[in-house]
């Protein structure tokens, strides 16, 4: 993993979804409410991917519909490359059916279902934050947006 050029001691979020709309609320939510993080997105798990090979993330949340690789396949990508970082799959109600197993796999932490309740995500975010980094979320580094 390359050294992060933009590495501050905050923490980094990692948002990974294709819908535009979807992608810049969740950032705009936790732009608002947890403004010492530093917010990476990315509208495909490549994208996504690409990302966590540039950067150090503290936190990965994905969508569960993604073009090309899911969002399942994409957390558990993610957990070879940031074995620290919990992981949250995003989901619509008629996808629970995502098997144990492979929620187990990912090591998945949390699954956030659509719609979101902002204040819900906040929370379960703080939380694992504070847990998996030891420090409470504060002022730090610059915000990136994927294509």
């Amino acid at each position: 993993m390359r050294p992060d050029p933009w590495a501050s001691d905050g923490q980094t979020i990692l948002l990974v979804d294709d819908e535009p709309d979807v992608r810049e609320s969740i950032v705009d939510i936790l732009e608002a409410t947890l403004p010492g993080v530093r917010l990476l997105s990315a509208p495909t798990a490549e994208d996504g991917l690409q990302l966590l090979s540039r950067h150090r993330v503290d936190l990965v949340v994905s969508d569960y519909r993604l073009p090309g690789m899911d969002g399942l396949r994409f957390l558990k990508a993610a957990l070879l490359q940031a074995p620290q970082a919990p992981r949250f799959l995003v989901t619509g109600h008629a996808e629970m059916q995502v098997p144990v197993e492979a929620l187990n796999a990912a090591r998945i932490e949390a699954i956030v279902t659509k719609p979101i309740d902002a204040s819900q995500l906040v929370a379960r975010i703080r939380t694992a934050l504070q847990r998996s980094t030891g420090r409470t979320p504060r002022l730090a580094g610059r915000n990136v947006r994927g294509p």
